[in-house]
């Protein structure tokens, strides 16, 4: 660990002497560093996966030397508690054990989260901070104005991270499908996402934001016209190969391309290329193919009063479409909390020439009652014949311009094939509807 604190020592050197030239020191780093998805599969589904959303934490935090910084929105890791096992409570419970494990050992950890709620209390981390563990609320509106603190982000002692779409929650490990990006081994790229760590953390004593500029100490490292390039395995170590991925990875190190980018706008330090621009750019490059999975998209806000329209994302879809000649899926979940307003965009959207729609519907529990915010594909991701693109947010407007996310940005055409295979895998099975069903 001191040689990965001394190697982000170097790099941020480098980066504050001229942040636009990356140092060489950076260039086929992460030699013995690994890349792999994972994914939360609701019970009962007849899907499988290479590597799950719990075994991915657990593996990070019960490997994790020195320390552990947790940002996510809220924290329900033992919701499931008081349920019957079959719903699957034990799997966030085995989260918050480790956690608390994991600091009785002298692992630091630090964790941030949104400001608590009605909606959100914060009984866990209360009870974790009664431990000795170090916990942030930020006040979200009223550093921004409106929005949440949206993230979902481990990093594990400056040199393996989680981003994704899972929340603290043992729902998103038993009941809700998700994915993200789970990389080990890399301080190259961790030392990067740790700098938007610490601007969560930091922000969470501050009683407004920097205009304009956060000084040298969040400058980024890279983005979208400097980005990592990295050695990988993408082997998955080893886990079982899902027998419907038409390509798990070569399981040798190839060269990736990587960045991080962020939302919302007031959280772009220097040289940080926004969220938004991330997926707009990964959009417009498209020559083939563009495949999306999101839980909400709509081409307005969903939380103002009223809503208003925001067409940046449906124009360049289109344009794509009719413009390039670009082949547009867009898998779009549909649950008892879809809002009423997204699906006449969708319906609108299918009747463009090379643009298909189609509903992702999970079904409902086998046992009942059935949990409430449950049963639904949560999973925000983008591949097209280039990039992947693996976000935290769903697609509005209120999403890039307000609330806090962040999105890892990969180029490689292995990785590419296995979230595309994903992505076909899910498009072709039972669970989805035609978009006129609803």
């Amino acid at each position: 660990m001191i040689i990965n604190r001394l190697f982000i020592i170097i790099v941020l050197f480098f980066v504050n002497v001229n942040s636009k030239i990356i140092s060489e020191s950076t260039l086929n780093s992460c030699q013995g560093g690994t890349i792999q998805i994972a994914e939360s599969i609701p019970l009962g589904l007849d899907i499988s996966t290479n590597l799950s959303t719990h075994d991915a934490w657990m593996d990070l935090i019960t490997n994790a030397q020195e320390s552990i910084d947790l940002g996510f929105f809220y924290f329900t890791l033992l919701g499931g508690s008081d349920l019957d096992p079959v719903y699957g409570g034990q799997l966030g419970i085995d989260i918050f054990n480790a956690i608390v494990e994991a600091h009785s050992r002298g692992i630091n950890v630090r964790i941030v989260q949104n400001e608590p709620s009605e909606s959100f209390p914060d009984t866990e981390t209360q009870t974790l901070a009664k431990l000795g563990i170090q916990v942030r609320s930020i006040d979200w509106v009223s550093l921004v104005g409106s929005g949440v603190l949206h993230t979902k982000l481990i990093i594990i002692d400056e040199s393996s991270a989680y981003v994704g779409s899972a929340n603290a929650d043992w729902s998103s490990l038993a009941q809700v499908k998700e994915l993200g990006i789970v990389l080990k081994n890399c301080p190259t790229m961790v030392a990067d996402t740790e700098i938007a760590f610490q601007q969560y953390w930091n922000a969470a004593d501050f009683t407004s934001l920097p205009i304009n500029d956060w000084g040298s100490n969040y400058q980024a490292l890279f983005n979208n016209t400097n980005m990592a390039s990295l050695s990988l395995n993408n082997n998955n170590n080893n886990n079982n190969k899902n027998k419907n991925n038409d390509n798990d990875g070569s399981g040798t190190n190839q060269m990736y391309e990587m960045f991080l980018a962020v939302s919302p706008p007031q959280f772009q330090s220097t040289y940080r290329t926004g969220d938004i621009d991330a997926l707009m750019d990964a959009i417009n490059n498209a020559d083939q193919s563009i495949c999306i999975t999101v839980m909400d998209y709509t081409p307005t806000t969903l939380y103002n009063d009223p809503n208003t329209y925001w067409p940046l994302i449906d124009n360049a879809l289109r344009a794509a479409a009719f413009n390039r000649n670009v082949q547009v899926r867009m898998l779009i979940s549909h649950w008892n909390y879809t809002s009423p307003i997204i699906p006449q965009w969708l319906h609108s959207l299918n009747q463009v020439d090379n643009i298909q729609v189609r509903w992702f519907v999970v079904p409902d529990f086998s046992t009942n009652p059935q949990i409430p915010y449950t049963r639904v594909n949560h999973a925000k991701f983008m591949v097209t014949e280039k990039q992947s693109y693996v976000g935290t947010s769903n697609w509005s407007q209120d999403y890039f311009t307000v609330t806090g996310g962040l999105s890892y940005n990969v180029f490689n055409n292995d990785f590419t094939n296995q979230l595309q295979s994903i992505f076909n895998r899910d498009w072709n099975s039972p669970y989805t509807q035609p978009i006129q069903n609803f």
